[in-house]
């Protein structure tokens, strides 16, 4: 439950300090606020059910899978695209 306050820190100060037209810090800010969804619906489900059993692993890398191919897609359809080397 604590991630709320790191995830509210760093959207806060992206916000406040970041260059949003950059297609990266968009991208970033995201992925940061889906995985954080789903970390907060795993909390929550462990709570209202007061066991251990919270989102279930196989569904938590498909939903961290998806969320990271949206952002991939997100990048290469803006035409962000780096050279390396």
């Amino acid at each position: 439950m604590g991630g709320l306050m790191i995830i509210a820190g760093v959207v806060g100060s992206c916000l406040l300090w970041a260059d949003l037209s950059s297609v990266y810090v968009v991208a970033v800010l995201l992925v940061t606020l889906g995985f954080g969804a789903i970390g907060f619906y795993d909390d929550y489900l462990k709570v209202t059910k007061q066991s251990d059993k919270g989102f279930s692993g196989r569904r938590g890398l498909e939903s961290k899978f998806l969320i990271a191919c949206i952002a991939v897609y997100f990048i290469d359809a803006l035409g962000a695209h780096v050279r390396i080397g």
